[in-house]
Formats: C-alpha cells, sequence, structure tokens
C-alpha cells in the first residue's frame, strides 16, 4: 500500500485591493509518494476546512477542489473560490480569533476516504491582507504607510507566478498596484554568504528600523556599517547581472519563509548544482530591533533574524565576532 506526502505553503493573495475582507488566499502542496517521488501531472482532490480556535475546532467554512499537479508536483488553488460546502468564506471574522487551516488530499482524485488521503492542520499565522492593513497599527512589526507592498496577488490567467525564475532568481511574492502592474519580489538562486549583521558595532540605525523596506534598510546599513556587512553582502550579489539586490527587510524575510518548500522543491530539482533551497538555520533581515545598553554603557543595535526550523523572528545582538552571529543571508529584488 503506497502512502503519499504533501509538503505545505501558504501565500496572501489579495483579488481587492480595496476590500474590507480578503476574497481568497492561495494554497500550495508538493505532492510525493512513499518513495519521495514527486507526483506529477495528475488530478487529485482535495478538501479545505478552516477551523476556530484550534487544531480541533469547529469548521466555519468548507470547500473542494481538484487541481492537476504539475511537472514539479505542484497544486495550486484558491481557497474561498472552490466548490462550497459549508460556510461563507467572505463573513469568516479574521480580527476576532486564531484561525487553523485542515487540508485532505486524496492523491487518487477520486475523493473518497481511504488510507492514501494526507490529512493536515496548520495554524494561519499570517494576517490576510486586508485584515493587516486594517490592524497593521497594532502590530509590532506593521508600518501602515506601505504594508500594501505585501499583498501577493496570484494571477491564474497570465503574468508572473510564485516560483518563476526570472530577473536572476526566483519569484517569492507577487501583487498589483491600482493600476493593474504586476510587481513582486524576488529571491536569489543560493545564499550570496554567512556573516555577522555588521562589523565592527555600530550605533543605533533608526534608518534601518522599516519592517517592509529591506532595501531603503539596506542603503542605510551601508552608508553607517559600510560594505562588510550582511547587507553590503547582499547589495554586492550581482546574480542576473544586475545590482539593485537587498537585505531583505523583516516581512520581507517572513514572506520568502511562507514559500521556502516550493522554493526548496524547484531549485532541488533544477538540476543545477549552483542553485540551493533555504538550507540554513537562520537568516538575517536588515530590520533592527530594540538597541540594547551593555555592561559598559555602550549602546548596540539589534537585528533581527529568522530561524527556519521554526518559522521564529527573533532580534540577535550585532556582533562581537562570535560564531554564533555568523548568520547566513539570502538576497533578494523587486520588479
Amino acid at each position: 500500500m503506497k502512502h503519499f506526502f504533501a509538503l505545505l505553503t501558504l501565500l496572501l493573495l489579495a483579488l481587492q485591493s480595496r476590500a474590507q475582507a480578503p476574497s481568497q488566499f492561495s494554497y500550495q502542496a508538493v505532492i510525493r509518494d512513499d518513495r519521495n517521488r514527486v507526483v506529477d501531472r495528475r488530478e487529485v482532490a482535495i478538501k479545505v476546512s478552516i477551523l476556530q480556535g484550534s487544531e480541533t475546532g469547529m469548521p466555519v467554512y468548507e470547500e473542494t477542489h481538484r487541481p492537476t499537479t504539475n511537472e514539479n508536483g505542484l497544486v495550486t488553488l484558491a481557497i474561498g473560490g472552490g466548490t462550497v460546502v459549508s460556510g461563507v468564506f467572505t463573513k469568516i471574522e479574521w480580527p476576532e480569533d486564531s484561525f487553523f487551516l485542515k487540508t485532505e488530499i486524496d492523491p487518487n482524485g477520486n475523493g473518497n476516504p481511504s488510507s492514501n488521503v494526507i490529512r493536515a492542520t496548520s495554524r494561519l499565522l499570517t494576517v490576510p491582507y486586508a485584515i493587516y492593513a486594517q490592524r497593521s497599527d497594532s502590530s509590532r512589526y506593521a508600518q501602515r504607510s506601505d504594508s500594501t507592498r505585501f499583498a501577493t496577488y496570484a494571477d491564474a490567467v497570465r503574468g508572473h507566478q510564485i516560483g518563476d525564475l526570472y530577473g536572476g532568481g526566483i519569484i517569492f511574492s507577487l501583487w498589483r498596484d491600482q493600476k493593474g502592474v504586476q510587481h513582486g519580489l524576488i529571491a536569489s538562486l543560493k545564499d550570496v554568504g554567512i556573516r555577522t549583521w555588521a562589523t565592527p558595532q555600530i550605533q543605533t540605525l533608526r534608518a534601518a528600523e522599516s519592517h517592509v523596506d529591506g532595501a531603503a534598510n539596506t542603503k542605510a546599513i551601508i552608508a553607517q556599517a559600510g560594505a562588510n556587512s550582511a547587507a553590503g553582502v547582499a547589495a554586492a550579489y550581482a546574480g542576473g547581472m544586475v545590482r539593485d539586490w537587498y537585505l531583505p527587510s523583516s516581512l520581507e524575510l517572513r514572506l520568502l519563509y511562507d514559500q521556502s518548500v516550493a522554493i526548496n522543491a524547484i531549485l532541488e530539482r533544477d538540476n543545477d548544482p549552483l542553485t540551493t533551497g533555504l538550507m540554513y538555520e537562520a537568516y538575517w533581515s536588515s530590520t533592527i530591533a530594540e538597541d540594547e545598553i551593555t555592561s559598559g554603557g555602550r549602546i548596540e543595535t539589534n537585528a533581527f533574524r529568522l530561524r527556519t526550523i521554526d518559522n521564529e523572528e527573533f532580534p540577535a545582538v550585532k556582533p562581537a565576532g562570535q560564531d554564533d552571529n555568523d548568520v547566513a543571508v539570502r538576497a533578494i529584488r523587486r520588479f
């Protein structure tokens, strides 16, 4: 008897930038068989449930889909746009409680309960865009003025897609502006270095405190700390023969992590030894955290880094030359 496994990732989707509640968000899964082989070009049956309060909570919304995996074993579907079983997606009160996504995937595509059905439940940790925009002033990591940059727009008809190799890297976030023009964030195809955040230790960097604008943070860091820094390493990268790479902000880095399953699957299957997925335990962001006063009375700047092992973002004291302050750097750029 075969058993099937799915590697799962979520990306936000804002189909109507002025909506008061999210209309849909996208779900991706990489389907593999019991020998870890990708299940490609096959129709699968998926039931999606939004549970309220806990992993065993009552479903407030349920729907079904019948997508076909692509050559990489990926399926992508818009939650909120499937065949409704129960509930009303647009009436979910996202700010009022915690919600969990339950998926039941039948790789055989018949939709009937069997031992091959993949069941998984995970908490929705990222607030849908419209709610995030409304509540950004209460978030530790939010900035209202530029939060719209992170509405990910999945275009099922034309344009770029998450996972496309483009602009010297791989696309991990997409959105459209008010004129309908598509924009996105691109990650380098490999880690560009392992570095302390900056050396020598520097004074506070208020100009590098944005949680959403890594490009501005990178310029501010290099202006004060120089090129011998994590930001400097990212900016010096020239993959794709372009020179506008930078160290991601804390939210940009989290968006990259949200797509790590799909990105890793694609880059590990491209037969190119020079490309790698997100392989290290932690990655630097360009966003500073709180300042810290040392025992000698000196002010030191901290910076956020994201641990890939548990998706926890935490401040790490910027350098003193210790090995534990050497953290991986992944460069990104935007278009």
